[in-house]
C-alpha cells in the first residue's frame, strides 16, 4: 500500500470549488485539463471519474459525511491510499472515505490533483 496526504492550503470561500484528487498513469501532462483513461478520482462534490469519464451522481451514503454540497473545505488534508494488490483507491478527508475498487492490473500510478482556479492551492503533508 502507497498513500499521499495532501493539505488544501487556500480554495475559494464560495462558488464553484472544483478539485479533483485522483491517480493518473505518468504520462498525463501536468497542464492539461481533461484526464485520461487512466484517471481514477473524486472530484467537487459527487463525480467519479472512473477510466477518465466522469460519473456524476450521489455517492453512496456511507462515503460522506457533508450536509453541504462540497466535499472539501480549505485546510482539509485529503489522504490518497493506493492498494496495489488488491487494486484500490481509497480517498479520505474530514467528509470523506470513498473507496474506488477494479483498478486495473499492472498499471503505474501517481498521485494527481486538479485544480479549476488560480486561488485554490494544495500542500503535501509529510
Amino acid at each position: 500500500m502507497v498513500g499521499r496526504k495532501l493539505r488544501i492550503a487556500s480554495f475559494p470561500s464560495s462558488g464553484d470549488r472544483w478539485t479533483l484528487f485522483a491517480v493518473t498513469s505518468p504520462g498525463l501532462k501536468p497542464d492539461t485539463y481533461s484526464v485520461d483513461a487512466s484517471t481514477y478520482g473524486l472530484a467537487r462534490t459527487d463525480f467519479l471519474v472512473i477510466e477518465g469519464g466522469y460519473r456524476s451522481g450521489p455517492l453512496p451514503a456511507g462515503s460522506h459525511t457533508s450536509v453541504d454540497t462540497q466535499l472539501w473545505s480549505e485546510g482539509d488534508v485529503v489522504e490518497l491510499t493506493l492498494n496495489c494488490e488488491a487494486r484500490t483507491l481509497r480517498i479520505k478527508s474530514r467528509l470523506v472515505d470513498h473507496t474506488i475498487p477494479d483498478l486495473p492490473e499492472g498499471q503505474t500510478w501517481v498521485p494527481m490533483v486538479g485544480l479549476v482556479f488560480g486561488n485554490t492551492s494544495i500542500e503535501i503533508v509529510p
